[in-house]
């Protein structure tokens, strides 16, 4: 199993958590065939639960094949340890 990392951060007020996937799902048709997995911080997870957005998060990324791995206890299942 291949990794490719992308580092990215929202940092502009303007920056939706969507364009995270988007970045990560047009590089990993240049990379071949990868896993795409996003490394979340919780506190982007509860913000994004706050403004009632995690849900279509979590969507657009399994409907686009991409994992979010926000816990020790998701990564640990990411590499099967």
């Amino acid at each position: 199993m291949g990794f490719a990392g992308l580092r990215s951060r929202i940092q502009a007020p303007d920056t939706k958590a969507s364009d995270m996937e988007k970045q990560i799902s047009s590089l990993a048709g240049r990379l071949g065939k990868v896993n795409k997995v996003l490394l979340l911080a919780p506190s982007l997870m509860h913000s994004l639960q706050q403004d009632n957005r995690w849900d279509g998060f979590k969507l657009r990324c399994s409907s686009n094949n991409v994992q979010s791995v926000i816990s020790q206890l998701d990564l640990q299942k990411l590499l099967r340890l």
